[in-house]
């Protein structure tokens, strides 16, 4: 049993390594807190770090990365328990943000990086805008794309998603989900109407993070922080200069959201874009590397 499930978490890395390399990234790991923490990484210049949302990994940017790379050194992780970093699923680990942001803080500190921007997606851009807090020594800007992180926006979700949430949706991902379950939900809430989804995105979704039982308690595990760990009013602690994108149809993390971080951040900027919701920087990749790199 143990040499059958080494066999097949072998195969799910080969595979994702083998896309990783058709995306012209390269792929390495890093040790923090005694976790093998992958990233993806590509070009030259100041970093950029990339932090994914729920259920997703590093090299979901692809469509943006090749962008910003063309001036900076971007570094895209997976997040403890997705991807292919390591996925504890013991009863003492809890993936709260906080301890997510532990992680990125650490990572930030193994790579010797400085002046850094960091952006995150998401449960990813909840992450960012803690790290900036945390440490705002070392961040030099912050980009925000559709982040979570306010306990009354998910008031603010259509009436199936909150009864989603009130029944802890979380805690059904082992049990429910499949490529057809994923598909569905990326078309019904997290794209635009008039906008495809990506059948590789999903298929990579599948393969690193529902190939498996213990991808998917640990997936399950990861979701803690949207239900649970909130930045609030927190956000306005925030000094450092802060872009903040949004889709103008996001369902997910809808503009009302966008729009308290930046009630908040009092030097911060928003920027919302037509016909595209919360997979935004997938929807309109052109159109978001624009605004991050004449911010930055």
């Amino acid at each position: 049993m143990i040499s059958d499930y080494i066999n097949i978490e072998r195969d799910i890395k080969s595979e994702a390594l083998q896309r990783i390399t058709e995306y012209g990234l390269k792929s390495s790991f890093v040790n923090v807190n005694n976790y093998n923490i992958h990233y993806v990484s590509a070009g030259e210049g100041e970093p950029i770090i990339l932090i994914h949302g729920w259920l997703c990994w590093g090299a979901y940017w692809n469509r943006i990365i090749p962008l910003l790379s063309k001036r900076y050194r971007v570094y895209a992780l997976d997040l403890l328990g997705n991807g292919i970093s390591d996925k504890p699923c013991n009863n003492f680990i809890k993936y709260t943000i906080d301890e997510q942001v532990e992680i990125v803080e650490k990572f930030i500190e193994q790579l010797s990086l400085n002046n850094v921007c960091i952006m995150g997606h998401s449960l990813g851009g909840a992450t960012a805008a803690k790290v900036a807090m945390n440490s705002p020594e070392k961040i030099k800007k912050l980009v925000l794309i559709g982040a979570v992180g306010f306990r009354k926006g998910l008031k603010r979700l259509p009436l199936s998603l909150r009864g989603a949430w009130a029944m802890h949706i979380e805690r059904m991902i082992p049990y429910f989900v499949s490529k057809g379950t994923i598909k569905f939900f990326h078309k019904r809430y997290l794209f635009y109407h008039e906008n495809p989804v990506d059948d590789k995105l999903i298929d990579e979704m599948v393969l690193v993070n529902y190939s498996n039982n213990e991808s998917r308690m640990a997936c399950q595990k990861s979701g803690e922080g949207i239900f649970n760990d909130f930045v609030n009013s927190k956000a306005v602690n925030i000094s450092i200069p802060t872009l903040l994108i949004w889709g103008k149809y996001d369902k997910l993390s809808p503009i009302s959201v966008g729009k308290e971080y930046h009630d908040l951040i009092g030097n911060s900027k928003l920027e919302i874009i037509d016909n595209a919701a919360h997979m935004v920087f997938h929807e309109k990749p052109d159109e978001v590397a624009r605004l991050i790199l004449c911010f930055l």
